[in-house]
C-alpha cells in the first residue's frame, strides 16, 4: 500500500461527495481511504455506505464523537499506507496528487512532503503556494521551518504535506486530543524530528472556506485553546533542551502570525460588531502566554512593519489595534486575491 488519506468526517454530508469522489478517483490506485465518521447525524453515514458498497478501498470507522484529533489518530492506527494524507470531509484534491506527491516523496526518502492548496471563498479561489526554489533538494525539519516562515511560506495545516508513516510511528506523533487548533502543536513537532523536508511546486489541495459553521468561521470561547498550545509548544522545546528556538526571531514570529491569523484577524473582520468576538480577542491578545511575543516583536527589524506597526497598537490601544488590523486585513485580501485568483 503506497499512501493512506485519512478523512475525519463530522455533519459533512453535502460535502463528502465531491470529498471521496477526488480521493477514489485519484491516477494512484494503491491507496487506502480510512473515513473517521466522528458521530455525525445529517446523514454523512448514508453517503459513506453508498461509496464503501462500490470501492473496497474505503475504510469507514464510526465512533462517538470525540473531535478531530481523536478522529485523525484512529486513523493513523489503522494506516497500512507507506505514506499518509489527511483530507477534511469538506475538502478535495486533485486527481494527480497521489502520484505525483509519492514520486517525489519516494525519490527523496522524505520524511514529510508539503504542497500548495487552493483557498476556495465566497468570492473566489485563492492560490496558496508553499513553494521557493532551495539549493538543496530537501532539508532538516526546523530549517525548513526558519526558511518558511521568513519567505512566508508556512501554512500550520496538517492536510497540505504527506508524511511517512513509519517516521510518525518512529517517534510516536500524533494529534492532542481536547484541544482546538490542534494542528500547529503536530507540525512542528514533526518538524522537529524530521531529517528530510521538501516542498512541491504544485498545488493539489482545495480548501473550502466558506462554510458557515466550519472551525474557521465560528464564534467561540474554546478558541482560548491557542494559549494552551502555546503552553505545549514552550514544554515541548524546554524539554528538549532547544531553548534558542524559543527565543528565535522566526519562532516569535510564527506564534505571533499564527494568533493574529487565527484568532485576531478572523473576529474582527467577520464580527466587528460582537462583544462576545472582542472578549474573546482581548483575553488571547493581552493574555500573559502572548504579550511577549508581541512586545519582543516591536524593535525587531526582521518582523517587519506589517508585525511590528500592530504590535506597538496592542500596547497603546485596542481600538486603534482592531482598526489596523480590519484595514490591513482587507488590503491583504483584496492583493492576495488580485495575485492569486485562478
Amino acid at each position: 500500500m503506497k499512501i493512506s488519506i485519512i478523512v475525519p468526517v463530522y455533519n459533512v454530508a453535502i460535502y463528502l461527495p465531491s470529498c471521496l469522489d477526488s480521493l477514489l478517483n485519484q491516477s494512484m490506485r494503491d491507496i487506502e481511504v480510512i473515513v473517521v465518521n466522528d458521530g455525525s447525524v445529517d446523514g454523512s453515514v448514508n453517503v459513506l455506505a453508498k461509496y464503501q458498497a462500490s470501492d473496497k478501498r474505503l475504510i469507514v470507522v464510526n465512533q462517538e464523537n470525540r473531535g478531530l484529533s481523536a478522529a485523525r489518530n484512529a486513523g493513523l492506527e489503522r494506516a497500512q499506507g507507506e505514506y499518509v494524507l489527511f483530507v477534511d470531509g469538506d475538502d478535495f484534491i486533485e486527481k494527480n496528487t497521489c502520484e505525483v506527491l509519492y514520486e517525489k516523496a519516494r525519490l527523496l526518502k522524505l520524511d514529510i512532503l508539503a504542497f500548495g492548496r487552493y483557498l476556495e471563498r465566497r468570492n473566489g479561489i485563492v492560490k496558496d503556494s508553499v513553494y521557493w526554489k532551495t539549493e538543496q533538494e530537501y532539508m532538516l525539519g526546523l530549517v525548513y521551518l526558519e526558511q518558511a516562515i521568513y519567505k512566508e511560506k508556512f501554512t500550520a495545516s496538517a492536510c497540505n504535506k504527506m508524511y511517512r508513516r513509519t517516521f510518525l510511528q518512529q517517534y510516536h506523533l500524533c494529534f492532542r486530543e481536547g484541544i482546538l487548533y490542534e494542528d500547529l502543536l503536530f507540525l512542528i513537532q514533526c518538524l522537529f524530528y524530521a531529517q528530510r523536508v521538501a516542498t512541491a511546486d504544485s498545488l493539489f489541495y482545495h480548501y473550502i472556506q466558506y462554510r458557515s459553521d466550519s472551525i474557521i468561521n465560528t464564534v467561540k470561547d474554546k478558541d482560548k485553546d491557542v494559549l494552551k498550545t502555546i503552553r505545549l509548544l514552550s514544554d515541548f522545546f524546554q524539554r528538549k533542551k532547544r531553548m534558542e528556538v524559543l527565543e528565535s526571531t522566526y519562532y516569535r514570529i510564527l506564534i505571533y502570525d499564527w494568533i493574529v491569523n487565527a484568532v485576531a484577524y478572523k473576529y474582527i473582520r467577520m464580527a466587528p460588531c460582537n462583544l462576545k468576538a472582542h472578549r474573546i480577542v482581548r483575553s488571547i491578545v493581552y493574555s500573559s502566554e502572548f504579550m511577549p511575543y508581541s512586545t519582543s516583536l516591536i524593535k525587531d527589524v526582521q518582523a517587519g512593519w506589517k508585525r511590528r506597526v500592530p504590535a506597538l497598537l496592542q500596547r497603546s490601544s485596542y481600538g486603534m489595534y482592531c482598526f489596523f488590523v480590519w484595514g490591513f486585513y482587507f488590503l491583504r485580501q483584496g492583493y492576495h486575491y488580485l495575485r492569486g485568483l485562478v
